[in-house]
């Protein structure tokens, strides 16, 4: 195999095989055209392959949803490639490294290095792009040089939307606590039910949706509703008609409904976009309001802008109905709550995990899968101790490698951060701490560099 290098990889090489833009978390990018795609289950990374069973080459390019980082683009290298490549594979070199890569903001450190696991061999080159208090990490994997055109084009594809800003109090001082009660908010046992950010905007936790509003702008982040494929494919039913018909209807008398798809006309290229005058049910107001739809695995997700009139909308969300890159599909990051001293305490825990089949191109027939599985449980216990374990496997499904850990030691909680103590090698961890609402109750996220928790409380 040739020798790859970054410097290779970043040329600018066009080539015909990709298709349109994509969007995956806060990364745009273009999919090579032909290349089987995955979804890992909690929407965690996307996943592109090939694989040519006559000469035995592979490639497999992992795109990971943006996780926080530390200031140091080298130190959010070192811990990626600790978690997505050492932990996994069998490296027994450290990575090479290429020049760092500055702009916009954003700093990239690429590595990469031979790897094994379970008779596969090949490289792994790990690219992690850290920016604005976020890491995005991409880890590709091939035995052959065969694929470095189309390498190179996904990563001179890949764009970052810059995270929105921090979770503050309305003064813009980053240090002053959410605000702990609202008259309107529903109201349970957590502190925070209200999140008041440093650009105008306020969050409301509400029966069936967040609410949030800035000046006479009002948006809904509706909880997630059912959603099943077999509904749509092949039955000429279009995802946002059914949305808009029958969950937008819901908490709006619509007057009026159109698209606003740019000439696009063919289907699959049109944005999930809807918008029209309505009159509010609930304050019988007449606005006009834009729906945007996502889907994720067995899931949708409405947002609704509501606004006086339409100029007002344009002028806030002037990419609404964009299919790749919806500012209104974007103000989903403000469903974020913080988290009270008293709000941890009980038991929290995730588990799940995916596999991907390997086909031969040859003769169609399956040649073995590989898959992740993992379970991660966290106590905190009213006097300030906690205890955490996590146990896992990944690799060839019949050869994966296990891994366990326990840690016990004490936590302490101010609003946007958990700070543990005897974590990894006894190290004190500091985690970006919130909560995320849905119609099930809160899930409590748990952030550091190169660590990504997501949990449920247990009743």
């Amino acid at each position: 195999m040739k020798h790859l290098t970054i410097l290779l990889l970043f040329s600018t090489i066009m080539i015909d095989g990709f298709t349109q833009k994509e969007i995956f978390d806060i990364t745009t990018y273009t999919a090579p055209k032909g290349w089987k795609k995955q979804i890992s289950e909690g929407n965690s990374g996307v996943q592109y392959s090939v694989q040519d069973d006559a000469k035995g080459t592979f490639c497999l390019m992992t795109l990971f949803k943006a996780i926080p980082g530390t200031d140091n683009s080298k130190t959010n290298f070192e811990a990626s490639w600790d978690e997505l490549v050492k932990g996994i594979f069998s490296v027994s070199t450290p990575p090479e490294m290429q020049p760092v890569a500055e702009e916009d903001g954003w700093e990239v450190q690429s590595g990469y290095a031979p790897f094994e696991s379970s008779g596969l061999t090949g490289v792994a080159l790990l690219t992690s792009t850290s920016g604005y208090g976020q890491i995005v990490n991409i880890l590709i994997l091939t035995n052959t040089d065969v694929y470095e055109q189309a390498m190179t084009l996904f990563l001179e594809s890949v764009s970052f939307k810059k995270p929105a800003t921090k979770p503050t109090d309305a003064t813009g001082n980053t240090n002053t606590k959410p605000v702990q009660s609202n008259n309107t908010s529903i109201k349970d046992k957590y502190t925070f039910n209200t999140t008041n950010f440093d650009d105008g905007w306020t969050s409301v936790i509400k029966k069936d949706w967040v609410e949030v509003t800035k000046g006479d702008m009002t948006v809904f982040l509706l909880y997630g509703l059912p959603y099943n494929v077999s509904n749509f494919s092949g039955t000429g039913v279009r995802e946002r008609d059914y949305y808009w018909d029958n969950y937008v209807t819901k908490y709006f008398s619509v007057e009026s409904k159109r698209y606003n798809d740019n000439g696009e006309v063919i289907g699959s290229f049109q944005p999930d976009y809807v918008e029209g005058w309505a009159k509010d049910k609930a304050t019988g107001q007449r606005r006009f309001i834009g729906m945007r739809l996502s889907i994720a695995p067995n899931t949708a997700f409405i947002v609704i802008a509501s606004a006086k009139n339409e100029s007002l909308l344009r002028q806030q969300f002037p990419k609404a109905n964009d299919k790749y890159t919806s500012d209104l599909a974007n103000m989903s990051s403000y469903n974020k709550f913080a988290v009270g001293k008293n709000d941890l305490t009980g038991t929290w825990s995730s588990s799940g995990g995916g596999t991907m089949n390997w086909y031969s191109t040859t003769t169609g027939n399956n040649v073995g899968a590989t898959g992740v599985v993992a379970s991660d449980i966290f106590r905190f216990n009213t006097d300030g101790s906690y205890s955490s374990d996590h146990s896992g496997a990944s690799g060839w499904v019949g050869s994966m490698n296990t891994y366990q850990s326990k840690y016990r030691g004490t936590y302490s909680v101010s609003n946007w951060n958990v700070t543990a103590t005897k974590r990894f090698n006894g190290k004190t961890e500091s985690f970006s701490a919130w909560f995320e609402i849905g119609k099930e109750g809160r899930l409590l996220h748990l952030e550091a560099p190169g660590l990504k928790y997501s949990l449920f409380k247990e009743k």
